[in-house]
């Protein structure tokens, strides 16, 4: 679940394990360029606003996105 209109995605998406408060998480993580995909989006296969097919990173809002490049066609119509 994200709290804008738009959640994360991309061509290509690695997960990584690391403790939270003593436990053990799995976090999903975009690579490359990053895309905004319509929400409500749950993993899997999707379309980017910008019209590329991505897979959609479940509850990562396009918002709190960090560490890769957004997709400039992305920012421009689902805005920063």
């Amino acid at each position: 679940m994200t709290w804008s209109r738009y959640a994360a995605g991309a061509a290509e998406v690695v997960t990584a394990e690391t403790l939270c408060c003593g436990e053990s998480r799995v976090l999903h993580r975009p690579v490359g360029i990053a895309h905004a995909v319509p929400a409500p989006a749950s993993s899997g296969r999707g379309h980017a606003v910008c019209g590329e097919p991505v897979t959609v990173v479940g509850g990562l809002d396009w918002q709190m996105v960090w560490g890769v490049t957004r997709c400039p066609a992305c920012r421009q119509l689902a805005g920063c």
